[in-house]
């Protein structure tokens, strides 16, 4: 199991994991190698930013979500029905039906109309018509899987532990800086290599990240 229970634990008490080195080193390859026919340039610039941006960074048909499920072709389909995310998702709904709500691949770069400061937020205002309960058998999971290295410098996602808002009700569901700074405080960001994994909650207060050098960030909701 590439997800383990003291991570699954951990994901119940935080309200988010990472796992780094998810993916094999095959399925990163043959992944990589189906998004760059889909968004060329996208991942070599992120490898080299002192190049040349991709041809169309800044034009808004180039949109961090317009790639999306079904992909054409194999191992991008492969991951976003991926065995092991299916397993994580199952154990947290004991057992009950689900579906995949989402997937699409998500790009951006130092100066891109995604190139922002997000505040802390929650998700479940866009991906439920319902207050999610404390009880996980509710919860939505979701997953980030990322496909180029990301460092402090390169945009990371920051995620707040559930242990600094256990017993409050998730409303408003966006807190800025000066509203909430324990939340930003207290964040965590996912700086990991290429192919890691970040899961969270749609309960759990989270944000974007702006660059602070020049890069790209190529993943996968």
């Amino acid at each position: 199991m590439r997800i383990t229970d003291r991570q699954i634990e951990h994901y119940r008490e935080h309200g988010y994991v990472i796992v780094e080195n998810f993916l094999e080193p095959g399925e990163l390859a043959r992944a990589r190698d189906e998004i760059e026919a889909y968004i060329p340039g996208w991942l070599g610039y992120a490898a080299n930013p002192r190049g040349a941006k991709p041809e169309g960074w800044d034009k808004p048909a180039r949109s961090r979500r317009t790639t999306r499920f079904p992909f054409p072709g194999t191992q991008l389909n492969a991951i976003t029905l991926h065995p092991e995310l299916w397993r994580f998702a199952s154990v947290m709904n004991d057992q009950q039906a689900f579906y995949c709500e989402q997937s699409d691949l998500s790009y951006k770069c130092k100066g891109h109309a995604a190139d922002k400061d997000q505040h802390m937020h929650v998700d479940y205002i866009n991906h439920t018509l319902a207050y999610p309960p404390v009880d996980p058998t509710y919860w939505q999971t979701t997953y980030l899987v990322y496909y180029t290295d990301v460092t402090e410098d390169q945009a990371p996602t920051a995620v707040c532990s559930e242990r600094h808002y256990a017993n409050e009700i998730r409303w408003p569901p966006f807190h800025s800086p000066e509203e909430r700074p324990s939340l930003y405080e207290n964040e965590v960001k996912a700086t990991v290599p290429a192919g890691s994994l970040l899961a969270y909650c749609v309960r759990t207060f989270h944000r974007g990240t702006a660059f602070k050098k020049e890069g790209a960030r190529v993943s996968q909701f």
